[in-house]
């Protein structure tokens, strides 16, 4: 019996500077990061993100022998469900419910890849969490964790002349990582404003069947690379316009930005009614990055 199948995602980390540009870190910035992190004191290694608790841990398992990062968010005790005890044990006392996230560095790329229980640090949380740890932005710049994407994904987005529909989806966390130069980014701005910014923000823009006018199709495009290179969004949909091969129109490429992510699905552990362990995690991510790593660009 396999124990449950759990996602893998792979990110590399990242600064966006003043303009909105994603500028990715070396190869050797994770590791190195890790290290950071085991030479800092517990206290050092905790953050509070929207009211809950957050602390990192730097540990290796044997078998395989990774080196990985766990951080974890502990539950408040309003939140904790009832528990069971083997008999004998009713005297024992559960110091804290903690949900744990893990990242393990793809030796010799700039990747990471990250497997999350359903309750862990979101994607939100965790920039913040290394940011806060880390201490390594200053003035205008920002982190952020970039997903890896199948494909030419930002290769279309870059080439692209306008965009005929666009859906977006930002959540609280991400509002602040949105420049909010372009008019999308300003509107989705606006939107969080009439909910006093505690609110999830879903915006539709739709030429419809209509041609697209060219100065509001190349403005839509901005507000897309704007919001895809901030990481702001949970959801990002678009449809492209991308210059005919004769140059003499346009044609419609759709893209959603969050299914063209690069995942995989591996069962943890044997059982899913076992209590799972690093070693069980790290080797289940260990087959992911192996399948990771043939998706890579040779040379």
């Amino acid at each position: 019996m396999a124990g449950k199948a759990r996602t893998v995602f792979f990110y590399s980390a990242v600064e966006i500077d003043k303009d909105g540009t994603a500028h990715q870190f070396g190869k050797d910035w994770w590791s190195s990061f890790l290290t950071h992190v085991a030479s800092l004191d517990e206290a050092d290694r905790q953050t509070y993100y929207h009211r809950r608790h957050f602390t990192g841990e730097v540990a290796e398992t044997t078998s395989p022998a990774v080196q990985y990062l766990r951080v974890g968010k502990q539950r408040p005790g309003s939140d904790w469900p009832d528990i069971e005890f083997d008999e004998g044990d009713e005297g024992a006392r559960i110091a804290a419910i903690v949900e744990p996230l893990y990242i393990v560095p793809v030796t010799g790329t700039a990747y990471v890849a990250i497997v999350r229980t359903s309750g862990a640090a979101n994607w939100e949380a965790l920039t913040d969490w290394i940011s806060t740890v880390g201490k390594f932005i200053d003035g205008d710049t920002a982190f952020a964790l970039e997903p890896y994407t199948n494909r030419d994904q930002l290769d279309r987005l870059a080439s692209a002349v306008g965009a005929s529909k666009v859906y977006l989806k930002v959540d609280p966390e991400g509002l602040d990582r949105l420049p909010g130069k372009s008019e999308l980014g300003q509107a989705v701005a606006r939107a969080a404003d009439a909910g006093a910014g505690a609110v999830s923000v879903e915006i539709t823009v739709s030429f419809g069947r209509s041609r697209a006018e060219e100065a509001g199709a190349e403005g839509l495009i901005e507000g897309v690379r704007e919001v895809i290179s901030s990481g702001s969004y949970s959801h990002a949909k678009a449809t492209l316009l991308q210059p005919s091969d004769d140059g003499a129109g346009v044609s419609k490429d759709p893209i959603d930005f969050v299914m063209d992510r690069v995942t995989f699905r591996e069962a943890v552990g044997d059982s899913e009614d076992e209590v799972l362990t690093p070693e069980d995690v790290v080797s289940a991510m260990s087959d992911a990055i192996t399948r990771f790593r043939e998706r890579l660009p040779k040379g």
